[in-house]
C-alpha cells in the first residue's frame, strides 16, 4: 500500500510540474508576443513622426514648442513658440521638431524676397509747407526726380533740409538750392526709409548700458551669448508674443534673493530704471495667430503702447523677424518655406508702423537671409534661432546701426 501511495505521489507531481512549465511557457509566450506587438507600434509611430505625419511628443501634452495653430475670433495665438534659443559656443536648447539641415527641393516654392512696391501712406506730420506751386525746370521733369532712393542721395537735396524740412519725414521735401521746389516722395522700397537705421559709426561698450533688449526665445538666445560680454539689460521669454509682454510670465529675476517669474512689463516696473533704448523682438510666435498681418500689428502697437508708457523717455527700435529655414516642418503652424514670405511681409508692416509711431527699425530680416529668403545656414544649426556666434554679430550689427542722440 505504502508502494501504491508513493507511486501516485510521484505522478501527482509530475502532473503539478506539467502544469507548471505549461504555464510559464504560456507567460513567456505572452510577454514576447507583447514585446513584438510594442515593438512594432514603436516602429510605425517613429515612422509617421519621421516624416510630420503625427507629433509622438505633442500627443502626450510634452511638446509645447510646435503644435498647428489655433485659430479663434479673438485673435489671440494659442500655439506656443519655436524651442528655447540655440547657442553652439555652450546651451544647446531642445529642438525635437526641428529640421537640422535645411532641404529644398524643386518643388519648395521659394519665398519672394523683393517687397512689394506699393505707395507709402504719409503719416508724419509737415514740418514746413512748400509752396506748392512746382515749376520744374524742363532739364529735371524725368522718372528719376520722384525717385526718393536717388533723391535721398543727391547732394543738392542737403543743403535744403536744414532750412526747410527733416530729411526723415515722409512728407515731399523740397530744393530750394535751384529756385524751384520739386516735389519729392519717399522710397517706395520700405526697407529705405527713413525710420529704418542705417550704417553709423561703431557705438562704444557704454551704449548699452543703459539699453534694454526685450523678446521671445530668438532674443532669449542672444541674451544667452551676449549678456556675460555686454553690459545691456535683457528681458526675454519663451513662446511669447508682443501682445503678451503684460501676461505671460517667462522672465526671470531675483525677488528678495530668489528667483522669481514675471512679465517683461512687471520686469522693467521693478527695475526701478529709466532706460535710454528698448529694443523689441517679437512676431515669430504671432504667424500662425488668427486675422493675419493686420491683427499682429494691433497687438504689437498695443506693446509700445505699453513700453512707452512706464518707459517715456527711451527710444523705441523694431527688431526685423528673421527668415526661418525652408525645409522647417512647423513655425507657429507653417512649414519653413510657407512662413518665409509671411515674415517678409510681417516685416514690411513693421516698418510702416515704425513710421507711423515715430520709431526706429532695425532690418535684421536682410542680414540673416539667403537669396531665396531663408535663413542662412551659416547662423543656426536647427533653422530658427541663431548660433551664439551669429548672436554676437548680431549685436556688432546693433552697434554699427546705433539709434541717433539727437533724435
Amino acid at each position: 500500500m505504502y508502494q501504491y501511495n508513493n507511486h501516485n505521489q510521484r505522478r501527482s507531481g509530475l502532473r503539478l510540474d506539467v502544469q507548471k512549465r505549461r504555464k510559464k511557457e504560456q507567460r513567456r509566450k505572452r510577454i514576447i508576443i507583447i514585446a513584438f506587438t510594442s515593438a512594432m507600434l514603436l516602429a510605425v509611430f517613429a515612422v509617421l513622426s519621421a516624416n510630420g505625419i503625427i507629433n509622438i511628443r505633442g500627443l502626450f501634452g510634452k511638446d509645447n514648442d510646435f503644435k498647428p495653430p489655433v485659430y479663434t475670433d479673438s485673435d489671440t495665438q494659442k500655439t506656443p513658440d519655436t524651442p528655447v534659443a540655440t547657442d553652439t559656443e555652450g546651451t544647446t536648447p531642445d529642438t525635437t521638431e526641428t529640421e537640422r539641415v535645411p532641404q529644398t527641393t524643386e518643388t519648395t516654392p521659394p519665398p519672394v524676397t523683393t517687397p512689394p512696391v506699393t505707395t507709402p501712406q504719409v503719416t508724419e506730420p509737415v514740418t514746413s509747407e512748400p509752396d506748392t506751386t512746382e515749376t520744374t525746370p524742363p532739364d529735371t521733369q524725368s522718372d528719376d526726380t520722384t525717385d526718393g532712393g536717388d533723391s535721398s542721395s543727391d547732394p543738392s537735396s542737403d543743403s535744403s533740409s536744414d532750412s526747410s524740412s527733416d530729411s526723415s519725414s515722409d512728407e515731399p521735401s523740397s530744393d530750394s538750392e535751384s529756385g524751384n521746389d520739386i516735389i519729392v516722395s519717399p522710397p517706395e522700397n520700405r526697407f529705405e526709409w527713413p525710420c529704418v537705421l542705417s550704417e553709423t559709426a561703431p557705438a562704444t561698450d557704454d551704449y548699452f548700458a543703459d539699453t534694454l533688449f526685450i523678446g521671445d526665445s530668438r532674443m532669449q538666445g542672444v541674451e544667452l551669448a551676449c549678456s556675460k560680454e555686454s553690459a545691456a539689460t535683457f528681458y526675454t521669454a519663451v513662446s511669447v508674443t508682443a501682445s503678451q509682454i503684460d501676461t505671460r510670465e517667462g522672465v526671470n529675476i531675483m525677488v528678495n534673493g530668489a528667483v522669481q517669474k514675471v512679465t517683461i512689463i512687471d520686469a522693467i516696473k521693478q527695475s526701478g530704471r529709466q532706460f535710454k533704448r528698448i529694443y523689441m523682438m517679437f512676431g515669430i510666435n504671432e504667424l500662425g495667430s488668427g486675422g493675419g498681418t493686420p491683427a499682429i500689428i494691433r497687438g504689437y502697437k498695443s506693446a509700445v503702447e505699453k513700453v512707452r508708457e512706464i518707459q517715456p523717455e527711451a527710444q523705441i527700435c523694431i527688431l526685423g523677424v528673421m527668415p526661418v529655414f525652408n525645409s522647417c516642418k512647423y513655425v507657429s503652424g507653417y512649414k519653413g518655406y510657407e512662413a518665409n514670405p509671411r515674415i517678409l511681409d510681417l516685416n514690411i508692416a513693421m516698418i510702416e508702423m515704425a513710421n507711423e509711431l515715430k520709431l526706429h527699425y532695425l532690418d535684421t530680416y536682410h542680414l540673416f537671409a539667403t537669396e531665396d529668403g531663408q535663413l542662412d545656414p551659416a547662423h543656426s544649426s536647427e533653422g530658427i534661432h541663431l548660433s551664439g556666434k551669429s548672436s554676437k554679430l548680431l549685436m556688432e550689427y546693433v552697434k554699427t546701426h546705433a539709434i541717433p542722440t539727437n533724435n
